[in-house]
Formats: C-alpha cells, sequence, structure tokens
C-alpha cells in the first residue's frame, strides 16, 4: 500500500470514527429530547384547587380575585417574581370571557411603522406566551399571528398548564363569594364564602381581576358606570349571548364570499369569519331590546363555531335579575337567529344550534377612578405616558348601546400607552385594579377594555405587586415615583413586555382646530372610523351642526339657558348667519333684535372670537373645521 493509499485509509477510518460520534451525539440528542418531550408531558396539567381550611390558614403575598385571562397574567407575573400568590374566584373553572363565555376571537393589538410593512405586537409578554401556547406564531410577511380564534377547550387547558407550573400560585375556585376586608380604607385580605361560612384570608396586596371591579366597589373605591361620566348613566355598550353552531360547511361560506366579496361584506381566514351585515339586515329579533349585527365567527377545533352577533341593550350587568332575563331570551333568539342563517348565508344549510355559553359577554359596566384616567384624547394623540406600563391599539370601537344608535368607531389610533396611574384607585389602599373596568373614560375604554391589553396591564399589576411589598412602598407612592416606575419598567421588559418609547404623529396636531377637536372627541361627537378622517374641510351640514348642539347640551358640564330650538335633520349646508341666530337663542336673548346687532353683541361679550364671527358673517358657506372652533368657543362662554 503506498503513502498515499494509506493516508487516505486513515482518513477514511478517521471519518467512519467521526461519524459514528456524531451519530451517537444524534441518538443521545434525540433521547435527552424525547426524555424532555416526555418530562413536559409528565408536569401538571391542571393545579389542584386548594382546600379552603388549609388556604385559610395561610398568609399571602399577593392575593388575585379573578380568574379570567386578566387574573391569571397577574398571578403568573406575581408568581414569577417570588410572591407567595393566591388566585381565588367564584367560578368552578378559570378562564371567564374565553372560556365561559366563548369569546373566542382575539382582538389584537399591532404597531406598523408604515402602512402595510412589518407589524409589532404590542401586547408581548405573558399575553405572547399564551398566544403561542394556542399554536398561534408571526407570519412571515408581516409579522401578524397566524390564528386569531382559537378552541376555548383548548386555551383552559393552556391556561391551566401556565398556572400548574408556578409553585408560587395557590389556586382556590368555587367559592359562593368572595369580599374585601378593610381596615382604615387599607384593603387587608379577603373572605370567601363557601357552604354557609365564612373565612378569612390575608393577603399584603391585593389585585381586582374581577371583570366588574367587584372587590374595589365592595372595598369603597368611587366609580361611575357606563356613559355617566356623559350623563348618560343608563347607557353601556350592548350584552352579548355568544353561542354554538355545529354543521357549518366552512369551505362552501368561503368559496362563497371569495366569488362574491362585496355582495356579503365578508373577510375570513384559517380559523375566523365576520361580516355579513347586508344578509343580516332584514332580521328583525323576537327578544326584548335587541339587536343583531353580522357575526364574528370563531372556528373550534371540531369545526363547529362560537358566534358574536346578539346585542342586547337596557339591560344591567351589575343586576343578577337581568342577566337572568337575558338567559331567558337567549336560546329561542338563537334558535330564530340560526333559522334565518340558514336561509341567507351559504355554508349555513345545515347548521345545528348546539348551546349557549355559560356566561355572558359582558363588554362594559364599572369604570374605576383611579389616580389617572385614561381619555379617548390620550388615546387618539398616541399618549407616551412616562409611567407606562403597556401599549394598545386596539380601535376606539364603541358598541351600541340602545335601540336608536347601531354604535361607532371613534377612531384607529398607531399606537397609545396606559400609565400605572390607570390601576391605582382613589381612597383605597394595597389595592391594583386590572382589567376592562380600570380607570379608563368610557370612550378610551372603546379600545383599552380588549383583554390582550387587560393581560398586559395585569402583569405590570404582578410585578408592581412584588415591587411595593419587596421595598415596602404603597402603590401611591410608586404612582409619583418616576424612578419606582422605571425599576417596574425594567422588570417588565426582561419578562417580554414591549415598552419602547414610540413617538408617534396624530393627523389633527398643529392645527388650529386642535383644542376643539379634543373638546368634540371628549363627548363621543368627533368620529373618524377606521381611516382617522375627520372631515375638516367638509362644508358643514344642519344636521352636523344640530347633531354636535344636541350633544353638546346633554353630554358636557356646560349650561345653556335655552335649548328649545328648532332641529334641522338635513344634509344641506348650514347657512353662517343660521349659527349665529341659533346661538343667540340658545343664550335667551332678544331674538327679535336685528342680526348685526347679535354680531356686535357677540364680539363684545367675546362669546365667538373675531376670527369665527368673520367667517359666519362674510361666506355663505363654512368647513366643519370652522364650525368645530364655533362650537368649542361657545362652550366655553356657557360652561
Amino acid at each position: 500500500m503506498n503513502i498515499k493509499s494509506l493516508q487516505e485509509y486513515k482518513n477514511s477510518k478517521n471519518m467512519k470514527k467521526i461519524a459514528q460520534v456524531l451519530g451517537l451525539v444524534v441518538m443521545l440528542g434525540c433521547v435527552i429530547a424525547g426524555a424532555l418531550i416526555m418530562y413536559e408531558r409528565s408536569l401538571p396539567i391542571i393545579k389542584p384547587p386548594q382546600n379552603i381550611e388549609d388556604t385559610a390558614s395561610m398568609t399571602f403575598d399577593v392575593i388575585v380575585i379573578g380568574t379570567d385571562p386578566e387574573g391569571i397574567s397577574a398571578a403568573l407575573s406575581s408568581a414569577r417574581n417570588g410572591m407567595t400568590t393566591l388566585l381565588i374566584d367564584s367560578r368552578e373553572r378559570i378562564g371567564g370571557l374565553f372560556t365561559l363565555a366563548g369569546l373566542n376571537s382575539l382582538d389584537m393589538n399591532y404597531y406598523e411603522a408604515r402602512a402595510g410593512g412589518t407589524a409589532t405586537l404590542l401586547t408581548q409578554g405573558i399575553f405572547k406566551e399564551f398566544l403561542e401556547d394556542t399554536g398561534s406564531r408571526p407570519t412571515i410577511i408581516n409579522k401578524k399571528y397566524s390564528r386569531d380564534s382559537f378552541d376555548v377547550t383548548e386555551v383552559e387547558a393552556v391556561f391551566n398548564k401556565m398556572i400548574a407550573r408556578e409553585d408560587d400560585i395557590t389556586l382556590q375556585l368555587g367559592m359562593d363569594s368572595v369580599h374585601p376586608i378593610v381596615e382604615n380604607n387599607v384593603v387587608v385580605g379577603v373572605t370567601a364564602v363557601t357552604n354557609g361560612q365564612e373565612y378569612d384570608i390575608y393577603g399584603t396586596v391585593l389585585i381586582d381581576a374581577t371583570q366588574d371591579a367587584d372587590i374595589a366597589a365592595e372595598a369603597g373605591v368611587p366609580f361611575t358606570i357606563g356613559l355617566e361620566t356623559l350623563n348618560l348613566p343608563d347607557q353601556m355598550q350592548a350584552i352579548t349571548p355568544i353561542f354554538k353552531v355545529e354543521g357549518i360547511e366552512w369551505d362552501k361560506m368561503k368559496s362563497a364570499i371569495k366569488a362574491n366579496e362585496s355582495l356579503y361584506d365578508a373577510y375570513y381566514n384559517n380559523y375566523s369569519i365576520w361580516g355579513f351585515a347586508p344578509q343580516m339586515k332584514g332580521y328583525e329579533p323576537i327578544s326584548v331590546n335587541t339587536k343583531v349585527r353580522g357575526p364574528n365567527i370563531g372556528r373550534q377545533n371540531d369545526d363547529s363555531a362560537l358566534l358574536n352577533m346578539i346585542q342586547m341593550v337596557s339591560y344591567d350587568p351589575l343586576d343578577d335579575d337581568d342577566i337572568a332575563k337575558i338567559f331567558d331570551q337567549a336560546e329561542a333568539e338563537v334558535r330564530n337567529l340560526i333559522e334565518y342563517m340558514r336561509h341567507e348565508i351559504p355554508g349555513f344549510e345545515n347548521a345545528e344550534f348546539a348551546g349557549v355559553m355559560e356566561e355572558l359577554y359582558i363588554r362594559e359596566s364599572r369604570h374605576i377612578e383611579g389616580e389617572y384616567t385614561l381619555s379617548i384624547v390620550d388615546v387618539m394623540q398616541n399618549k407616551n405616558f412616562e409611567d407606562k406600563i403597556a401599549w394598545g391599539s386596539y380601535p376606539v370601537d364603541v358598541q351600541t348601546t340602545n335601540m336608536d344608535n347601531t354604535g361607532y368607531v371613534l377612531g384607529d389610533p398607531a399606537a397609545y400607552s396606559i400609565p400605572f396611574r390607570c390601576l391605582v384607585p382613589k381612597e383605597i389602599d394595597n389595592l391594583l385594579v386590572v382589567g376592562r373596568s380600570a380607570s379608563f373614560d368610557p370612550l378610551a375604554f372603546g379600545s383599552a377594555r380588549v383583554v390582550p391589553i387587560g393581560m398586559a396591564t395585569a402583569e405590570a399589576a404582578g410585578v408592581a405587586a412584588a415591587y411595593s411589598i419587596n421595598n415596602d412602598v404603597t402603590f401611591r407612592e410608586i404612582s409619583y415615583d418616576h424612578n419606582m416606575v422605571g425599576d417596574i419598567q425594567k422588570t417588565l421588559v426582561k419578562q417580554g413586555a414591549y415598552l419602547e418609547d414610540l413617538h408617534i404623529p396624530y393627523n389633527y396636531d398643529g392645527l388650529k382646530a386642535e383644542e376643539a377637536i379634543n373638546f368634540l372627541y371628549s363627548f363621543g361627537f368627533m368620529s373618524g372610523g377606521y381611516e382617522n378622517d375627520l372631515r375638516l374641510d367638509d362644508i358643514a351640514t344642519e344636521v352636523m351642526f344640530y347633531n354636535a348642539l344636541n350633544m353638546m347640551v346633554v353630554r358636557t358640564d356646560a349650561t345653556f339657558p335655552f335649548t328649545d330650538y328648532i332641529y334641522k335633520n338635513m344634509s344641506t349646508p348650514i347657512p353662517p348667519r343660521d349659527i349665529i341666530s341659533v346661538l343667540w337663542q340658545m343664550l335667551d336673548r332678544d331674538t327679535m333684535i336685528d342680526f348685526d346687532t347679535k354680531v356686535e353683541a357677540m364680539k363684545k361679550e367675546n362669546i365667538l372670537s373675531e376670527e369665527s364671527i368673520y367667517e359666519l358673517t362674510h361666506y355663505d358657506m363654512i368647513t366643519n373645521e370652522t364650525l368645530y372652533m364655533v362650537l368649542y368657543e361657545f362652550y366655553l362662554f356657557n360652561r
């Protein structure tokens, strides 16, 4: 054997040895991976609820009340920061709005620096962890997540597994009721009632994650109901009984939409279908105070679907009798609705009623008063707060509040932040409030109410709870100390939360009517829809003028001496001279004097600015921008 062939032989032998070693490494890797998978599967997927007597004998760092997604997020965050945490609820199962009410379509929050570009998920951290545990992944094209509807049974399993992994969480379910223990305006624990027995359980701090801020309200935290701050105390967003349908022919429905999208005004992906508003206009509800919109259809793993489309108004979500009335009517309404849809919506021909969910989708009830109340102006101006603990961007979607309106989208913010102060209630200490009942005004609430934002703020509450205990400071002290908030923000970022500083311009920044626009947003008159089109350059119409007056009279704190003016509901341009005459009439002044005298008096008394008076007296028509400035000046005079 020559030297060359000998060397080749040695090389080949070495290569075989290397290959054998690599093979062993791969095999070992497979064994380890398999072991890890088996270990993963062997992990507990449900944390057994604690015996109440044992729980009552313990003292906890943090008590979280409510097992909706927000409560689970708060408890996970607290436990991961080393706090012994009690997660307690009257329900027998966890997941609340997702699992028991059936809201299985996610209201996602993204930020796109450039329209149509790459999207950034704003509600990261624990919500992102949950999202990916359901099998959703960011797409290659725009980084938006692939799954926007989920299977409720699967999600309950995901939540159970997340809780079971945390040794510091004690889960206590099935209580008859849970009440706060308050001493000198400080919440120190809860009283759990079960089987006629009361058990006092103490904690260093508490997080109220109930949907309606029940613990905060009972503890004495001030709050408002629905649209109360707009002088509409009996109005709040509609309540929805979500229902299950089987037998949908998904491919047939998608094919029909694809063939005639404009006819059905509908859209679909692999998990969701929404639209069909034109087809649903002909439906006549059989229940009291009930309306129906185009459905949001969320597909389940077994090809059944959960439908969010019924809207019931003028019911008190805090009144058990009203809730019972909704359930009493729900099944008959749903069966009637499905029969209608069999004839109107392709793919529904063989659809069958499969039940109404055991809880209602209640959108709105209490709004607690916090150290800061997030406003609609904050949302529409993409506000970046120094003490932010979450970002959101969901459209300001105010669902119908009575039988006379269909709801409206006030705008679609690029991204706005939520300050920590919104979680800190006034008057009561040792307590944070998370979820839809945190301190948001009822219009900002149209966006901030959604669960992903609630889970993000709840994660922050868990971090803040640990910080409060470890540093012996109150939540109120934290809320006004930039360094303390900064420490909490750093921890949140380490946990995966998104808290970048975004400085995003808004579409009316710097306009001469900016203050007027903020004012009109504040009571819900200004509505730009999904395109944020304020139509400032449009010619002002009579219906625009009179609608604004009516809303200003009802919804603001101004006092107008005379409001019995003649309303005109016409889309024709409003003559500027008529504006002066009507405003003069509302001041309860002498309407018999001539026009020029009215104008001079308005100038002299600074009822309107000289610029506005000039526009009203020198042009045959005015733009909406001018009208908005006139209305704002008139409001300031009468406030």
